[in-house]
């Protein structure tokens, strides 16, 4: 007998691997990661059970190749839309004929379902969570700025382009689960009854909606890449001041204490907070919108390890200590993570108004270098006890933005701040059990903040 060749064997393994992935793709898509065993996806496969561990080490390997696959279509179907010539509607209108004759037919459905247990599962791998935080923000990353575009054209209804672009993806998932729910016994979604939802009433004659931008003579913003949404934070009533803090993380018992200070120089703002320990970080942003322009961070020997700089649309990342060096694009309202507690000191209070903004993260706790889609909102007002005193503060949720929203609606964050002036944090917790309270203006016993 002729021995195989090295490619033969390749070939016959990448066969064999695909018909695995292919089996495996069903029933994880109708039973779940966790409802899954090996044995289940052989029996599809028509393989033996120890035959399985030849291609793949675990369930989770072959799933996570599934949740790979899945977001590479998907989201290459996108970008290619997004990338055809033509106006934005109808790239809009190529992208959603694309993924309806994709998703709807042979195993596009199954593939939905799959990015949908990366969502909402707990049991996934530790590398679809991370997968999953990199890609979910990119669908609507690509589309909201078509949307902004077609609606400054007159093409589609004026409407907020990221509230747009979540219920456009919310649509065409929710069709998909349909189509896999019925057996695939339900007719294939006609692509303009998604599109005839964007259209709304346009044109030069329509009806302003009541608190629309323009009926509040509000000027719209015409810079590219940007939200046309005004600029919600503004300025804001400050004196000098140093406060100071103690923080507990959710696994620790012992708090440690931390300074902050927001002082005022010609256009911009400058925040600096420090350490117990003496690590420090600045960050500068433009008084105006409190859009960022710098942050740096230094250890506790005083030697610089991050530094982010902000372009207009742009945004550069230098990390020193983990040597890596990355640039992103930004479109919309962008902030910058280490400025929210002074930043949110402009939030409307009163006005429980639901402000929607991209919030650019540098890696910090295993968080991915993007800018992600977050909301804020306050929810209530109520009286707060820290060891600075008792305050009648107003309360702000947190959470992500988005269609990632709807499955994340474990994380959130929340702030309370004083109803009178001037409006400084005076709590901070998140729903994994951090904390922060404010101590006070004078630094606790023992503790050594510059």
């Amino acid at each position: 007998m002729t021995p195989r060749k090295p490619e033969d064997n390749r070939e016959l393994l990448e066969q064999r691997r695909s018909e695995i992935l292919e089996a495996a793709l069903k029933v994880f898509a109708r039973r779940g990661l966790a409802g899954t065993r090996v044995g289940d996806i052989a029996a599809a496969a028509g393989l033996s059970h120890g035959l399985i561990y030849h291609y793949f080490r675990s369930k989770d390997e072959i799933f996570t190749e599934l949740v790979k696959i899945a977001y590479q279509v998907s989201l290459g179907t996108v970008v290619a839309a997004a990338e055809l010539p033509g106006t934005a509607w109808e790239k809009l209108k190529a992208m959603t004929e694309m993924i309806v004759s994709g998703a709807y037919r042979g195993d596009g459905p199954y593939y939905f379902l799959i990015i949908l247990q990366a969502f909402t599962s707990e049991a996934v791998p530790e590398e679809v969570k991370k997968m999953t935080v990199e890609n979910s923000h990119r669908y609507v990353e690509v589309v909201a700025p078509l949307l902004e575009e077609a609606a400054r054209t007159g093409e589609i209804a004026p409407a907020d382009p990221i509230q747009l672009a979540t219920t456009y993806f919310s649509l065409i998932q929710g069709l998909a689960i349909m189509q896999v729910q019925g057996g695939g016994s339900l007719p294939s979604p006609d692509p303009e009854v998604a599109l005839r939802l964007l259209k709304g009433p346009v044109g030069e004659n329509q009806e302003k909606e009541p608190g629309s931008s323009s009926q509040r003579g509000e000027q719209q913003d015409e810079t590219p890449g940007r939200a046309w949404a005004e600029t919600v934070f503004g300025p804001v009533k400050l004196k000098k001041e140093r406060l100071f803090y103690r923080t507990k993380k959710r696994a620790e018992k012992k708090y440690t204490v931390h300074s902050a200070l927001l002082t005022e120089t010609g256009d911009s703002y400058r925040m600096e907070s420090i350490e117990e320990d003496g690590a420090r970080a600045v960050a500068i942003t433009e008084k105006a919108n409190w859009r960022p322009r710098l942050v740096q961070k230094f250890n506790a020997a005083g030697k610089k390890i991050t530094e982010i700089t902000y372009g207009d649309g742009w945004v550069l990342f230098d990390l020193e200590e983990r040597e890596v060096q990355k640039k992103l694009s930004l479109s919309g309202e962008y902030y910058d993570f280490h400025t929210l507690s002074f930043l949110f000191r402009a939030y409307p209070f009163g006005s429980k108004e639901r402000v929607t903004f991209r919030l650019v993260m540098d890696g910090s706790g295993g968080s991915p270098l993007t800018a992600v889609i977050m909301y804020l909102q306050e929810i209530k007002r109520e009286e707060v006890t820290v060891p600075a005193g008792t305050f009648d503060c107003f309360k702000l949720e947190m959470g992500v933005g988005g269609m990632a929203g709807v499955f994340a609606a474990k994380y959130r964050y929340y702030f309370w701040y004083p109803v009178a002036e001037p409006r400084f944090l005076i709590k901070y917790e998140s729903a994994g059990g951090d904390l922060v309270e404010l101590t006070g203006e004078e630094p606790p016993s023992g503790a050594s903040l510059g």
